[in-house]
């Protein structure tokens, strides 16, 4: 049974925030837009070609943010990025029990991050609802350094 499985079976809690150690149960974030899970990895970080938290930061893309990032290696998997059941993986990225750090920059105060900044909703009358968040975190593949996800969480 995949690393993957076992966190989805065994009910894996779904934080607010990326936490600075993965728990030995996994944990999910963004559940039904990205389901992502995150698993402890038994591998040494010195035995992947991004061998460092301050390596995998320095890959990542940059926000603007007084406070210092942070980093965890943890084996990765992108539910949006695998096949359904039943249908070829060919098309699908396919990221899947991968060993990747997961860079986390902290806002000082929560910010909106909905893309194109505040929406007119004066034809609706319905209020404005800002996206607040207060963390900014990428997926860096450990073996190659590639980018391979954006998200936020609260």
């Amino acid at each position: 049974m995949s690393q993957t499985l076992r966190a989805e079976a065994s009910g894996a809690p779904v934080p607010a925030e990326v936490p600075s150690v993965i728990p030995p149960e996994g944990i999910k974030l963004v559940p039904g837009v990205a389901d992502i899970v995150l698993m402890p990895l038994a591998a040494k970080a010195n035995s992947f070609k991004v061998s460092s938290a301050d390596s995998a930061i320095a890959l990542a893309p940059k926000v603007s943010t007084p406070l210092p990032p942070a980093a965890v290696l943890a084996s990765v998997t992108i539910g949006a990025t695998l096949a359904p059941p039943g249908e070829s993986p060919k098309g699908y990225q396919n990221i899947k029990d991968r060993p990747a750090w997961v860079v986390t920059f902290t806002y000082p105060k929560p910010v909106d991050v909905r893309v194109g900044g505040k929406v007119d909703t004066s034809a609706t009358k319905a209020p404005y609802v800002p996206l607040l968040m207060s963390h900014a975190n990428f997926i860096i593949d450990a073996e190659t350094g590639q980018f391979l996800l954006g998200f936020f969480t609260k």
